[in-house]
């Protein structure tokens, strides 16, 4: 299988399609020769499968694609990105350069799902930065930053299965803290479970704590 990007909008008897979501097709043949094939099969939105001509619509045919990781797997904690370049027939996918895993731990990540004003942590600073731009290939420019950089360089927030666009984490603990209130939720700065603090937005102030008066997913 490859991947294909729909770039523009689709007609009923083409398919439910959204632009900018990436889809696993099967080119006819099995061939994998991105530029080698006249017609793919792609399952649409309603989990159609529809065997359509390259020419049919705009899109894109990539021979990989970025993934997000819902729970973590093996030596690759939830929320990391990793490359997928197969999907197989009976639901696998293989992480580039590591293995096959389940489809179902995984995300295909495109333009419907990647998006500015999201946060990422920075897996160099360990820092949850702010994405401002995403670029056609899907590189992100974060706050502060000088270029455009690859996804495989952050971690998404992930609270089952479902991308969060603010990391979050709820208070357990305020014994002590008056600024705190035992059962809000308040944005995480950085830091995690492992840390030996963590620093918390609370109230327009970044202040620091230690992890067990949270909840971290």
């Amino acid at each position: 299988m490859i991947f294909v990007r729909i770039k523009s909008p689709t007609t009923p008897s083409e398919g439910c399609f959204t632009v900018g979501k990436v889809y696993a097709a099967c080119p006819d043949g099995e061939r994998n020769d991105v530029a080698d094939f006249s017609h793919f099969t792609v399952k649409d939105d309603e989990g159609n499968p529809r065997r359509l001509p390259v020419t049919l619509f705009q899109a894109e045919f990539l021979e990989e694609t970025y993934a997000l990781v819902k729970q973590t797997v093996g030596d690759i904690a939830r929320g990391e990105i990793v490359i997928v370049d197969t999907i197989t027939d009976d639901g696998m996918v293989n992480v580039k350069g590591i293995g096959f895993y389940r489809q179902d731990l995984f995300r295909m990540l495109d333009h419907t799902n990647v998006l500015p004003r999201m946060y990422v942590e920075d897996m160099i600073t360990k820092m949850w930065v702010r994405i401002l731009r995403v670029n056609e290939s899907l590189q992100i420019w974060i706050e502060n930053a000088k270029t455009f950089r690859s996804l495989t360089e952050f971690r998404f927030a992930v609270s089952s299965g479902e991308i969060m666009e603010v990391p979050m984490v709820k208070c357990l603990d305020a014994k002590g803290q008056p600024e705190l209130q035992v059962g809000n939720m308040y944005r995480l700065v950085s830091g995690n479970s492992d840390s030996d603090e963590i620093r918390v937005e609370v109230d327009g102030r970044e202040l620091y704590y230690s992890p067990e008066r949270f909840e971290l997913e």
